[in-house]
């Protein structure tokens, strides 16, 4: 194994990669290799650490060391860390808490914690339903920190629970948006606009949530209102064409 490769990040793509495949392509696969790891023993099968996580360590990450042999770098070791800053949550960690608000499938919560914790993701360069490639700031996530705030502020406005699962599918960098600087200014701004029910616009549309006010949104409004049209056809392009 080289040492820098994570195991469980492994695990995780082939599973996602392999479900995008027919049943026929991906059934023996994964039978295979849910065998195989479920053979592996410890510390392989540990929990990780997004990108570069634990693999036995908690908080740790694999590297090698100058005499090239492979040792666990515990997480207090990663240069520049904030030491008040809250521990990233590892992989089963997150895995577990999106399973926990909608995300049933295995291979969708895969995809959007590697997207949204791996910088060199295999997903990043897939194109989304609509032919955009989605840009996700990949980073360490917490979920008491990022990913709770998120899916509670969706709650709170009226998502359901398998409303949140399909939004977080739809939108993969949803669960890394800030909701004071992002999502909160953007469910403002559509309501003022004049939109009746924002909830169910952002659940018909999850790709709005990607939006910015004041950098995308506000400028196109901006824009559409310089040249006299109507509030009501605004609202109707925003419903089907962003």
């Amino acid at each position: 194994i080289p040492p820098t490769t994570n195991i469980n990040h492994l695990h995780y793509n082939i599973h996602a990669a392999m479900a995008a495949a027919g049943p026929r392509l991906r059934a023996l696969p994964l039978l295979l290799l849910s065998v195989v790891w479920d053979a592996t023993p410890h510390p392989l099968r540990a929990q990780a650490l997004p990108r570069g996580g634990a693999l036995g360590v908690p908080g740790g990450r694999w590297g090698a060391s100058r005499g090239g042999r492979v040792r666990c770098i515990r997480a207090t070791e990663r240069p520049g860390q904030d030491p008040g800053r809250p521990e990233p949550s590892t992989f089963a960690e997150l895995d577990a808490y999106l399973s926990s608000v909608g995300v049933q499938n295995r291979a969708e919560r895969a995809r959007l914690i590697d997207l949204n914790t791996n910088p060199r993701s295999f997903f990043a360069g897939m194109k989304n339903k609509k032919g955009s490639i989605s840009k996700i700031h990949a980073r360490p996530l917490s979920v008491e920190r990022d990913v709770k705030p998120v899916i509670d502020f969706l709650m709170d406005q009226g998502v359901r629970k398998e409303g949140v699962g399909s939004m977080l599918t739809a939108q993969p960098g949803l669960i890394g948006y800030n909701v004071e600087t992002h999502l909160r200014p953007l469910v403002t701004y559509l309501g003022g606009l004049g939109v009746e029910d924002v909830p169910g616009l952002l659940l018909k549309r999850p790709t709005l949530l990607g939006l910015s006010v004041d950098k995308n949104l506000e400028r196109i409004v901006d824009y559409l209102k310089s040249v006299d049209t109507p509030t009501d056809k605004i609202i109707e392009f925003i419903s089907t064409s962003l």
